[in-house]
């Protein structure tokens, strides 16, 4: 861990890491809970990320991870997924996260209520 480099943010009571260990090209991307004290690798959070409103988690190309100590990842390959657009409902409960790959033609939906 001495030779790592190590970035990271608070997002609500979340904590978003990027590790690059020494002499390796590519970082890992890890979200650390402490309501459970569990660890998310993450990758996907490589490309982007949003945060859930009022600070209830993160939300990234292939998976979430809530405030409250859920998280889950999709069984898909997150790629090069970037976020593209965000949609409310009329009654703006409802919340559609759209990330997007324009070079594969690849999209993600995923909703809040």
């Amino acid at each position: 861990m001495a030779d790592a480099q190590i970035d990271y943010a608070f997002v609500g009571e979340l904590i978003l890491l990027r590790v690059k260990p020494h002499r390796e090209k590519n970082s890992r991307y890890f979200i650390y809970n402490p309501l459970n004290q569990s660890v998310t690798r993450a990758d996907a959070l490589r490309k982007s990320a949003k945060a859930l409103p009022e600070d209830h988690g993160v939300l990234y190309a292939n998976g979430y991870v809530l405030a409250n100590g859920e998280s889950k990842q999709f069984d898909f390959p997150a790629g090069d997924l970037k976020f593209f657009q965000k949609m409310a409902s009329p009654n703006g409960e409802d919340i559609l996260y759209v990330f997007f790959n324009a070079l594969a033609g690849i999209t993600s939906l995923t909703a809040t209520t």
